[in-house]
């Protein structure tokens, strides 16, 4: 077994790290894009039922496509949190 205090086995730590919150952020960000495409379409829907004559074919086929590239119902999503960056990468030794 390697010693913790081994260079490797530190930059791999810094490195799994960096990645961990680079993929949090990641996923912070799918889930707001997620989120905003969920309020396109319930703000679409209100529109369809209150403007019904003024939406487009091309719109009408837009909303289409998007509904039908998300079977199923509309994801439980938690209240959004601003997404914030991934850390800086540290590079081994240089603390």
């Amino acid at each position: 077994m390697r010693d913790p205090h081994d260079p490797i086995v530190e930059n791999l730590t810094v490195q799994i790290v960096s990645l961990q919150a680079q993929l949090a952020w990641a996923d912070a960000s799918i889930l707001h894009l997620v989120q905003a495409v969920e309020l396109l379409d319930r703000s679409v829907h209100q529109f369809e039922a209150t403007h019904p004559a003024m939406i487009s074919d091309q719109v009408h086929q837009l909303l289409q496509q998007i509904r039908q590239s998300r079977p199923g119902p509309p994801p439980v999503l938690p209240p959004p949190s601003p997404p914030q960056p991934p850390p800086r990468r540290r590079h081994a030794g240089t603390d």
